[in-house]
């Protein structure tokens, strides 16, 4: 997670997500339990074709914690949406604690991708 990018409250972060690759930002530390985050977006694609990528919740270790679920994304349809996260592990819930969003496509995309274009805000 050294190449992580951080997200701070009041300052949005405009990412493009790589045809190959993925994207890390945080980290996003929970004060306590329990606790939950919320990371905005807004999603865009930039060319004539529905794009469809992954987001994850991972750990500094990069395992998975939950999913995201950026899904598809229409040309003329730019989307709102929200990446909620929480930690409850004495609810039962994710220990995890910081957390990264990761952003990609499941599979290395072809040659001629087309770019999806998030911009992620702390409400």
């Amino acid at each position: 997670m050294a190449n992580a990018m951080a997200l701070e409250k009041g300052k949005p972060l405009d990412l493009v997500v790589p045809c190959k690759g993925k994207l890390w930002v945080g980290p996003f530390t929970f004060p306590g339990s329990p606790s939950k985050i919320e990371v905005g977006a807004d999603l865009k694609a930039g060319g004539a074709d529905q794009l469809c990528a992954g987001g994850w919740w991972v750990d500094g270790q990069d395992t998975f914690v939950e999913h995201a679920r950026i899904g598809c994304v229409e040309p003329a349809l730019p989307r709102k949406v929200t990446f909620p996260v929480e930690y409850s592990p004495a609810n039962g819930g994710s220990s995890a604690n910081p957390v990264y969003m990761k952003l990609g496509y499941d599979e290395d995309m072809p040659a001629g991708c087309q770019p999806l274009k998030v911009k992620l805000s702390l409400p």
